[in-house]
């Protein structure tokens, strides 16, 4: 049964640096002094808490181990054995992923190091320092004493509870190193097609680059370039070969010149349609959005419209779409469906990119 912590009342600054152990199931902890904060987290029944402050009938605590917050990517430095740095001064700790809500008290400075359990847009969800503090009601908690003789104690609540923690985090991991894996392959894509495109690298090694990439990948776009720079690689190995052997006929006067000159030039023309159809996957790759238009209010609702012709019913939870009327615009998102009987449908707005061109203009019909 989850409880909001309450205490009898006790003098203002009473119980300052002293060990709290918690006496009720599942307490909540808040980023702040008072119900209106959002809850952080919960403290099991016989957990240890240290009192660093008092704020009327809230106390403010250390946790032992630290407590999953957020903090936003551009914040931090990560490393390659699952923490991150901290790379600014004054960094905020939020309770949820966005800013929607009042921050932690704590704040990270440059230097501190937090441990990554997972990745939510351009949110980090971390472990942060074990100095991290939140605050409790003051009526499930009683004092033991001082923090000095719990110091053992702490401890082995903290490392227990970091554990638990870190036990909840595998799948979350694994998310994340899939991600970090599925970027690694779009990089490395773009990399090899840059040679590939070029007429660069030896052949061979970038055949089992690419052979592994179109394996491995689970990204359409990153798979379907991959597999269209196999083709452009498979076709420049011919078109070369024929070179070669056309110039050996021509040395040698062979009869068969004129026919191999003919396969060559079939060859090379398959190779340069080749050449321009991947070049335009690599500007998609570079640039990929689902569709492209300009965002308009109807009467039916947002939609993206091009050439005077709706592309897509546009929803999104992401973003105000009221605020890009009359914007160019790149979309990206899934399709789903709001009226099965009439089989309408929307697009659920994930990203979204203002482009440069003319804007129409709002317009509301």
């Amino acid at each position: 049964m989850l409880a909001v912590l309450l205490l009898l009342p006790s003098p203002a600054r009473a119980g300052e640096g002293t060990v709290h152990e918690v006496t009720g199931d599942k307490v909540r902890i808040r980023s702040g002094p008072g119900t209106r904060f959002p809850v952080v987290g919960h403290l099991d029944r016989d957990s240890y808490v240290v009192v660093v402050g008092v704020e009327g009938r809230w106390k403010k605590v250390r946790v032992p181990g630290g407590f999953a917050c957020y903090v936003h990517e551009s914040l931090v430095s990560r490393n390659d054995d699952g923490t991150a740095d901290v790379t600014a001064s004054g960094v905020l700790l939020r309770a949820t992923a966005g800013k929607e809500h009042a921050p932690l008290v704590t704040r990270l400075e440059r230097g501190d190091s937090v441990t990554v359990l997972d990745v939510e847009g351009e949110w980090l969800r971390v472990i942060p320092p074990d100095r991290a503090e939140a605050y409790v009601f003051d009526g499930l908690v009683r004092e033991l004493g001082p923090a000095d003789e719990y110091r053992a104690a702490l401890a082995r609540a903290a490392d227990k509870r970091r554990k638990a923690l870190l036990g909840d985090a595998p799948e979350r991991n694994e998310k994340v190193r899939a991600a970090e894996a599925r970027e690694a392959r779009r990089k490395a894509v773009v990399e090899v097609g840059e040679k590939v495109l070029a007429g660069e690298g030896d052949a061979a090694e970038l055949r089992d680059r690419l052979t592994r990439i179109s394996l491995e990948s689970d990204d359409d776009l990153t798979r379907g370039y991959a597999n269209a720079l196999l083709s452009l690689l498979s076709l420049r190995e011919e078109t070369e070969r024929l070179e070669r052997r056309l110039k050996k006929l021509d040395a040698e006067r062979d009869d068969a010149v004129d026919e191999v000159r003919k396969q060559y030039e079939a060859a090379k023309k398959k190779y340069e349609e080749a050449l321009v159809a991947a070049e335009l996957l690599k500007s998609r790759r570079e640039k990929p959005f689902r569709a492209v238009g300009t965002i308009e209010k109807r009467e039916s609702g947002y939609v993206l419209v091009e050439n005077d012709r709706v592309v897509y019913h546009l929803q999104s939870k992401r973003f105000r779409l009221a605020d890009y009327v009359g914007k160019r615009a790149g979309v990206n998102g899934r399709l789903v469906v709001t009226d099965v009987e009439k089989g309408e449908t929307h697009l659920l707005v994930e990203k979204l990119e203002i482009l440069p061109g003319k804007a129409t203009g709002r317009r509301d019909r």
